[in-house]
């Protein structure tokens, strides 16, 4: 459990937190939310350690394992390799492994000479350093990394990849997958999304609710929110105010909250009021000078309710762009290669006037340089791209920021959008995206990537063209911003093509889905709900074929051969033939089973080498107990019992699992 006891923190005249209290407690899931600035980050630092409060007191477990994800990239080693540096350990297994290796040596050199009682009490200590290593997983660091990555969107052919030449966003996940690697007590994450595409966003999400330990967690995320925390601790003013349930729940309880107050409210200052007119009206009369005083006494003892105001929402109709033609888009027979790797193969693809489209699919499958060939800004090898009548199209990315005047300040660049607006809607419109008070007045040249990329975003939405195409909008926004983003998209009746990792944002703006793989594409006709829907119906039916089951959606028609010989007709069309796509279906089987009987292998490996060490460990033990002088030292006699006991159990479950993992192997041939 983590104490928090009416903490203080501030910095210079900003007041962070105000005799703010708050109780971890042990296993929960906590979303931190709170306007920009009101100090999650600084939260975090405080509860472990790293900053420390103004007054108050903060307790925390001292054994307790901590794993923080910040935003900004940690400083690694560029010249070790992916794999390398996801599975680099942390100090305390970096000390236990170096200690197993030492006595290892050590009971090597034992060998050679006739010290059998130094020896038992190495293979002892041996295996309990074993265990607790086995415990902080430390001999599944390789088949755990390859999952985790995999998940977080890396291909096996990045493993050996040099992390110089990835982005700061592959960074970013390396980090989380080295978090995620070992099992942490308490899990702190901040933004752990903001690098991640959809197909790793839905990953991560499963996996953390699968995990144990405590979570506490910032995102602007919403969905992700939504189906990861059991609480939401909101940063209100300086107060710590905790919510039961999802973020969801929680804006209806601080809503009925803040509903509460004001009522409370209303009703004191009622009563403050009669006993104030009773006061003027009697406090010259000596008749009534005992109760004026009493009055008085009383309305200086009320403890007042302050009902803090919340920033202004802004209520603004962003302009509409003029229409353009019936088909806003065409490519035919694009063809897209990087060297080796073919992209695009002849894709046909068309957006027409209206379509809010969201391109999804796994990492790497194209979806932004289907979106760059749109947009213009790269060439195809091969095929054509037509741009239909009058359209105007704008590209946003948070690596394209040639449309700011670095000289300018915030605001100047703002009210260049193209379309007039006067200052003070402009300037409110910044502050939605976080850009308060006089951050307006800040060059843009000075600015950091997140802020340059929500200041290109503004301009665009000031002045928007008929073609939209967004690729991870959301990134660099807080959820009341995220919120701005959909609230601006709502009325727009242009054509929008987005990427993004948040579903919430792809449910409330997207009216079609295309998912892009392996070089081909499919489109749902209807929103996120709907895609998710039925993809997840596609998977059902495909893992049920697989495994043999019966399912309910029918399969679709095998293509059989023309009967061109004299053969068996009936043998013939039940021979068939197989489609590209069975065929490809059938290798990616292959694969997989490859795959997962390779990993099946090496943990049966693993854990036959740890029955033969516990069996080892256990005739020393029983050695040791044989031996009469053992029973010299009572407590040393029963610490050896139990260990003992403890090892024998441990060979119970080693030897459960080694049956179990034979018996899958046999399943498998």
């Amino acid at each position: 459990m983590i104490s928090l006891q009416n903490i203080t923190k501030a910095f210079g005249d900003k007041v962070l937190f105000d005799n703010a209290s708050l109780m971890i407690r042990e296993g929960s899931r906590i979303g931190l939310v709170g306007p920009n600035g009101s100090g999650k980050s600084t939260l975090f630092s405080m509860i472990l350690g790293r900053a420390e409060p103004d007054s108050g007191e903060i307790e925390r477990p001292t054994k307790a394992r901590f794993g923080y994800l910040a935003q900004e990239p940690e400083t690694v080693n560029l010249d070790k390799t992916v794999f390398e540096l996801a599975t680099e350990l942390p100090e305390d297994l970096k000390a236990a492994e170096q200690a197993l290796h030492e006595i290892e040596q050590r009971i090597h050199q034992l060998d050679q000479q006739d010290d059998a009682p130094e020896r038992s009490r190495l293979l002892l200590q041996m295996g309990h350093l074993q265990s607790s290593f086995e415990m902080l997983g430390g001999y599944e660091l390789e088949h755990r990394a390859e999952e985790i990555l995999c998940g977080l969107g890396f291909r096996v052919s990045d493993f050996k990849r040099p992390a110089r030449e990835l982005s700061g966003g592959w960074l970013m996940r390396i980090s989380l997958a080295r978090l995620l690697l070992l099992p942490q007590d308490v899990l702190l994450l901040d933004e752990p999304t903001n690098h991640l595409d959809l197909e790793s966003v839905l990953w991560l999400q499963r996996f953390l609710l699968g995990a144990r330990g405590t979570l506490l967690l910032v995102s602007h995320d919403r969905e992700f929110l939504n189906n990861l925390v059991t609480s939401v601790v909101d940063i209100d003013h300086g107060r710590l105010v905790e919510y039961r349930g999802n973020y969801d729940g929680f804006l209806e309880a601080k809503t009925q909250r803040r509903d509460q107050l004001l009522a409370a409210k209303k009703n004191q200052d009622r009563e403050v009021e009669r006993q104030e007119r009773f006061i003027e009206r009697f406090r010259a009369k000596a008749t009534k000078a005992r109760q004026v005083q009493s009055r008085i006494k009383a309305l200086e003892k009320i403890d007042r309710i302050q009902i803090e105001t919340d920033p202004d929402v802004l209520s603004f109709r962003f302009p509409q762009p003029d229409p353009s033609g019936h088909r806003v888009v065409t490519l035919e027979g694009v063809v897209k290669r990087y060297g080796d790797l073919s992209v695009y193969d002849g894709l046909d693809f068309t957006v027409e006037r209206g379509e809010r489209l969201a391109l999804v699919g796994p990492n790497g499958a194209g979806k932004s340089t289907l979106m760059k060939i749109v947009a213009g800004v790269l060439d195809v090898d091969k095929g054509r791209r037509t741009i239909g009548h009058n359209v105007q199209l704008a590209y946003y990315t948070q690596y394209r920021l040639d449309m700011l005047d670095s000289e300018a300040t915030v605001l100047e660049n703002a009210m260049r959008s193209g379309r007039r607006h006067s200052e003070s809607v402009v300037r409110s419109v910044l502050g939605r995206f976080l850009f308060p008070g006089d951050e307006v007045f800040k060059r843009a040249g000075v600015l950091s990537g997140g802020e340059k990329s929500r200041l290109a975003l503004v301009k665009i939405l000031l002045n928007p063209p008929n073609l939209l195409m967004l690729d991870e909008p959301t990134i660099h926004l807080d959820i009341q911003s995220v919120q701005a983003l959909i609230e601006a998209l709502s009325g727009y009746t242009g054509t929008l093509i987005t990427i993004s990792h948040d579903v919430h944002f792809l449910r409330q703006t997207v009216n079609n889905v295309v998912r892009i793989e392996q070089g081909s594409m499919r489109r749902y006709l209807g929103g996120y709900a709907y895609y998710e829907e039925k993809w997840n119906q596609e998977q059902e039916a495909l893992l049920a074929a697989r495994t043999g089951e019966t399912t309910p959606v029918k399969p679709p028609p095998v293509r059989v051969a023309p009967d061109t010989s004299k053969s068996d007709p009936t043998a013939e069309a039940t021979r068939g033939f197989k489609s590209k796509e069975q065929r490809r279906q059938e290798a990616e089987h292959r694969k997989r089973n490859g795959s997962s009987r390779r990993k099946l292998e090496q943990r049966l490996h693993h854990v036959e080498a740890r029955v033969v060490e516990l069996e080892a460990q256990q005739q020393v033990l029983v050695t040791v107990l044989e031996d009469p002088e053992t029973y010299t030292r009572a407590e040393l006699a029963q610490k050896y019992n139990r260990d003992l006991q403890q090892l024998q159990a441990d060979l119970d479950r080693y030897n459960a699992e080694w049956e179990d993992l034979v018996e899958e192997l046999d399943g498998m041939d």
